[in-house]
């Protein structure tokens, strides 16, 4: 029932317990989610639980497809804060930049 209810898992990003967040997204989704909002927020869940090298790989692989703006600006912001935390703030800039520009 638990893994059925997205509303748990809003709860518990909402609560700032991204620990739990991870175990919901690995029994729902396994490790490899279909769907690009998943795949957005294992990463996200990992960039916020310290993981940066697995969050960059995961949005890094993410951010090509044709998703809409919205996500794809999602994506830059999580991946320029990524960079911005490992100490690599010409990468940070380019996709802050990026995110700003709106992708042009």
């Amino acid at each position: 029932m638990l893994l059925q209810d997205p509303d748990k898992f809003w709860q518990l990003f909402e609560a700032e317990q991204y620990a739990s967040c991870h175990e919901w997204l690995l029994a729902r989704h396994g490790r490899t989610p279909v769907e690009d909002m998943w795949v957005f927020l294992h990463g996200e869940v990992l960039r916020r639980l310290g993981r940066l090298t697995e969050a960059n790989a995961i949005l890094g692989k993410l951010h090509p497809r044709g998703q809409d703006a919205s996500m794809r600006h999602h994506v830059e912001v999580s991946l320029g804060q990524i960079a911005e935390s490992r100490g690599v703030y010409d990468e940070a800039e380019f996709w802050l930049r990026l995110y700003t520009a709106g992708g042009k």
